[in-house]
């Protein structure tokens, strides 16, 4: 049921909010935590465009409420997750998937970004995930909020590594450290040219 849903969404997504992607060759194949800024409902298709294979996604809470929005949902991966109070089980369930040999999508802004700046100030919870499985993150940069029939660009950042902080307490500290090469690394990666 899975291929036949994303087929569909994919196939909707490129038609009616058409997007080129940049740099897409430095998308890793292998399980990885995968970061990207938010701008639209459209973001999670895009950002699953650049894949071969089914990613899962961190996905707020109250968008299950519905049973067939729910089963929508997780048929394309989506993970329920409290964005105040995240519980241990999520976090274990995300570890595991990425230890698993999957690929996890989390959009660490937490929300929608209207503010005009590239990025709002990012949530922890990325690099707790990467370097618990000790996966590589992923940036990816979506250019400008997608609009009907619009082209927009979605951006493949070089893959960054917290191999330095697999084998070390994770503080509060340590965990503040990673989020910020993550930051530069979504920045870095808004700087590739789209021409």
């Amino acid at each position: 049921m899975y291929k036949l849903v994303r087929v569909i969404t994919h196939t909707f997504t490129k038609v009616f909010f058409p997007f080129r992607r940049i740099n897409h060759k430095q998308a890793v194949q292998t399980p990885c935590v995968i970061v990207s800024n938010h701008l639209s409902n459209c973001d999670a298709f895009i950002v699953g465009s650049i894949y071969n294979h089914k990613i899962y996604a961190l996905t707020k809470k109250e968008l299950f409420k519905g049973k067939g929005v729910s089963w929508f949902l997780r048929t394309l991966g989506g993970i329920p997750i409290d964005r105040d109070t995240p519980d241990a089980s999520t976090i274990l369930r995300c570890v595991r998937l990425l230890k698993g040999g999957d690929k996890l999508l989390i959009f660490p802004e937490g929300t929608r970004n209207k503010s005009g700046e590239k990025l709002l100030p990012l949530k922890s919870g990325a690099a707790l995930f990467a370097i618990k499985a000790k996966v590589p993150i992923q940036p990816v940069f979506i250019d400008r909020p997608s609009k009907f029939l619009r082209l927009n660009h979605v951006i493949v950042g070089e893959p960054v590594s917290l191999e330095q902080y697999y084998n070390v307490p994770l503080t509060p500290e340590v965990l503040a450290e990673a989020d910020a090469l993550i930051k530069d690394s979504l920045l870095k990666t808004s700087e590739i040219s789209v021409r």
